[in-house]
């Protein structure tokens, strides 16, 4: 990840010299991020900022898409999960796409998938452990419109539902039990973009999806009760589908892939268990499609050896620094 300053690779955003006074920032102290050369005074001070971009990347019909290997900690879905996606639909109506699948070596069904059929309709399914399928349909998603998506099964509530841009979407799933939970998929081969197929160990050709993704996040809510409290998880996870998920390192974080990064060959997964993944056919960056987790009121100091340290300021969607010097401290 590179470091630029303000105004160098297309980045135009300064900050006035009385707004960000030498020495160290507090929480309290008010940072006002001038964009464009409009709100460019005298006085005004460079920052620096981190240039990676926040893009998603596209996926088509020329055999591009996303392998991501078997794992253990993917293998025990069933005590309640909450699935996350961030993608845009080119073509949501004409064929079959599967945003993600997840099939067992030697087995028909999907532990867990997200397709959208040839009619546009969303379907979001797991294989119960009980046996039969979990099925929920939404409405029609249309072409070119970025769709927030948020899977969650409440084992406590007993429901499967599924929630589009921020609303449920479709008939839930009632009537569950813990033991009617993802089956275990020992050797479950995970991908997104396409349908796996074992029997040939490769994609199903008529299944890539035609369009851009940015992010796919898979929570565990093992030890939780999404439905209980005053503000209840399924409230927080509902505000948060829009964003990025902001806290990939957390024991619960079983797969957190962003594909706002660069590399057009790897897919990283930022989770604690890095479990990377590998981008086949090259897709290429586009223009972002979910909100950055990136605070837009934040303001603080990290403290470095010898008297130095930076000032660190968050403002819509981007993360800022400015560094501080013993003589200036």
């Amino acid at each position: 990840m590179a470091l630029i300053p303000f105004g160098v690779g297309g980045l135009d955003e300064f900050t006035h010299e009385s707004l960000l006074p030498l020495g160290r920032l507090r929480r309290a102290d008010n940072v006002r991020i001038a964009t464009g050369a409009l709100e460019r005074r005298k006085g005004a001070k460079k920052l620096w900022a981190f240039s990676d971009p926040n893009n998603s990347k596209t996926f088509g019909t020329d055999a591009k898409y996303a392998s991501i290997a078997a794992a253990t900690h993917l293998e025990t879905l069933n005590a309640g999960f909450a699935l996350m996606l961030h993608f845009k639909a080119d073509r949501a109506v004409g064929s079959l796409a599967f945003i993600l699948s997840s099939r067992v070596n030697a087995q028909a069904y999907h532990v867990l998938s997200v397709n959208i059929n040839s009619g546009g309709l969303l379907k979001v399914a797991f294989e119960k452990s009980s046996g039969g399928t979990a099925t929920v349909t939404t409405t029609a998603l249309t072409s070119g419109q970025p769709s927030h998506v948020l899977a969650l099964f409440d084992p406590v509530g007993g429901t499967f539902t599924v929630y589009v841009d921020g609303a449920a979407n479709g008939t839930p799933v009632t009537g569950l039990t813990i033991a009617d939970g993802p089956i275990a998929g020992a050797g479950t081969a995970w991908h997104i973009g396409a349908e796996y197929n074992p029997a040939t160990a490769g994609v199903v050709a008529t299944t890539h999806f035609d369009g851009a993704i940015q992010g796919v996040t898979l929570l565990s809510l093992r030890g939780m009760r999404p439905a209980s409290g005053t503000t209840t998880l399924v409230d927080t996870l509902i505000r948060h589908s829009a964003r990025l998920w902001p806290a990939p390192q957390a024991p619960n974080c079983l797969m957190n892939y962003d594909f706002a990064h660069s590399s057009t060959t790897v897919l990283y997964d930022s989770s604690r268990y890095k479990n990377d993944g590998t981008l086949t056919g090259t897709p290429s960056n586009t223009t972002e499609i979910a909100t950055g987790s990136i605070p837009s009121n934040y303001v603080g100091y990290l403290e470095l050896p010898n008297s130095r340290g930076d000032n660190v300021i968050a403002s819509n969607g981007r993360l800022y620094y400015e560094k501080i010097f013993a003589a200036t401290a």
